[in-house]
């Protein structure tokens, strides 16, 4: 997730639909949408490389005005990318991006923005080391280098408190998270799982309604709570857990579906400071689903996994 092209103040979610091998995306609409606008209908980017499965995606800003970029991985071999341009359009074509060194094949990729505002990619890569590519200008890149050696294969990155904070899941389904300091890249820490949780699925770090970082994870086996460790304060790196359900319009609270991905907003929908998070996840079937801090009245967290199918129904 990012930004809608034209508006540094809408959500827009990408996605891969992969029944067409296509890139696709949709915002919140209306002519001057905030975090209360419905997302409007999905829209086609198009596919990098025809005849080729799409699977990882990212989204960032491709510099310091906010203009989001996609990277999307194609046939696990290769990465392309798409940016909106200065005049608020979409560039006409897809450029590639070149793997590190001799690497052929990318498990998962992930970006922020660096210590510049510039986009910054992230990826873990065949061998199960995780690289990380970052801008020397606003138009170009540097060289790829080494931010943990593993056997990674999830990533995800954020730039909270002005700091880059990267985790990573290995083979075994385990956390691992590290930061950039001043002689580099830290040792990765493993974090240790709360009672009831062997492994991990999918992680992602976001920031919460008070633009303070955290990270998200989901764990094997599914079931109704979605696992949180805050970056911040004296609960820093410390599990808990928001209870979730699936929300339909009349219909009593059911349990969640079983996710596969996930991924959460990283931009201001309101004023400075102030943040209305959205979490999405994918389901085992390919379906969407969302929770996002609603700032409406006293509502707060709506933590019912709701589908695009429902957006413009209130709950």
């Amino acid at each position: 997730m990012h930004r809608r092209p034209d508006n540094s103040m809408a959500t827009a979610v990408f996605a891969v639909d992969s029944d067409l091998d296509q890139v696709v995306y949709r915002a919140r609409s209306g002519a001057s949408p905030g975090y209360a606008a419905a997302f409007d209908y999905w829209e086609n980017l198009g596919t990098p490389a025809k005849g080729k499965q799409l699977t990882r995606i990212a989204a960032c800003a491709a510099d310091s005005t906010g203009r989001p970029q996609v990277f999307v991985v194609a046939d696990d071999a290769e990465i392309y990318t798409r940016s909106v341009q200065t005049n608020g359009q979409w560039s006409g074509t897809w450029t590639s991006v070149a793997l590190p060194g001799t690497l052929t094949s990318v498990a998962d990729i992930d970006t922020t923005h660096d210590l510049n505002n510039r986009c910054q990619l992230f990826v873990v890569a065949e061998n199960g080391n995780a690289y990380t590519l970052n801008k020397t200008t606003e138009d170009s890149w540097g060289s790829w280098s080494t931010v943990a050696s593993g056997s990674y294969t999830r990533i995800t990155a954020l730039n909270y408190d002005n700091e880059l904070h990267v985790a990573l899941i290995d083979s075994a389904g385990q956390i691992w998270r590290t930061s950039l300091t001043a002689g580099g890249w830290a040792v990765p820490a493993q974090l240790g799982n709360p009672s009831g949780v062997a492994s991990w699925l999918d992680i992602d770090m976001t920031w919460d309604e008070a633009a303070r970082g955290f990270m998200l994870a989901i764990p094997q086996g599914g079931g109704n709570l979605l696992w949180f460790e805050p970056m911040y304060g004296e609960l820093k790196w410390q599990w808990h857990y928001f209870e979730t359900h699936l929300w339909a319009p009349g219909a009593a609270a059911q349990d969640a579906p079983s996710m596969l991905s996930i991924t959460a907003s990283r931009w201001m929908e309101d004023a400075p400071g102030t943040t209305s998070p959205v979490v999405f996840a994918t389901d085992v079937d390919g379906n969407i689903y969302m929770i996002e801090y609603a700032r409406v009245g006293t509502a707060g967290w709506v933590l019912d996994w709701k589908s695009f199918y429902h957006e413009t129904i209130p709950y």
